[in-house]
């Protein structure tokens, strides 16, 4: 993948992973890792997406009185997958037994955009399946390289407030200490030192889907 659509694609990943944070929390979810394709199928529905995020989830640490209550009341989370479009709007989740809960709220943009292709799509069949590798211009990330990345950009945006002469006294700051210059903005350039490792061929279809940014 080219530096600067590497960087625009890391970037994405941060924000996404701001966006959705709170949310993921609440349910006692956390990420395990972003892959990025270029060109996203789901292939039995015989859907494409140009450019998708796919976040894999796992359970956040919970203490066990609150596992309990949960599934004492039903509301376990079996989300695995959630997939987003490349303006990180949701298009899809996928349960652990595989099974994809598309958002309403894009189908119906679907549907308005291209009714004739909306009916074209089986969305009977509806088993969820990844691309077996990576193609060179996608892109895979953990979720302890993505929290490096974002801990590497906020230290980065930090120093330009604050004087790089300070910023390793921060970067030792206990987690329950506030900073004075907690103004830190997202427009310093982040890391893009994460590997892409170049795979075979992946068969793909053709028909793709372009989501506008509400």
């Amino acid at each position: 993948m080219e530096k600067n659509r590497k960087n625009e694609v890391i970037e994405n990943m941060v924000e996404l992973s701001n966006q959705i944070s709170e949310n993921l929390e609440q349910r006692g979810k956390a990420i395990e890792g972003i892959d990025y394709y270029r060109d996203f199928q789901f292939r039995k529905v015989r859907l494409g997406l140009d450019g998708a995020f796919v976040v894999k989830l796992k359970d956040d640490e919970i203490p066990e009185k609150q596992m309990k209550e949960r599934k004492e009341d039903n509301l376990k989370d079996d989300t695995l997958y959630e997939i987003y479009d490349r303006d990180n709007n949701l298009v899809a989740t996928v349960s652990e037994d595989g099974t994809i809960r598309f958002d309403e709220q894009y189908l119906e943009i679907l549907r308005g955009e291209n009714e004739a292709y909306y009916n074209t799509l089986d969305f009977d069949e509806d088993e969820f399946e990844l691309p077996e590798e990576l193609e060179k211009d996608d892109l895979s990330i953990s979720g302890e390289e993505l929290e490096k990345v974002k801990n590497d950009k906020k230290l980065e945006d930090v120093s330009k407030l604050i004087g790089s002469e300070d910023i390793e006294a921060y970067s030792e700051m206990r987690t329950d200490q506030i900073p004075i210059f907690d103004r830190a903005t997202n427009k310093q350039e982040i890391d893009p030192n994460v590997m892409v490792t170049r795979y075979r061929n992946f068969s793909r279809y053709d028909t793709r889907v372009k989501r506008k940014r509400n």
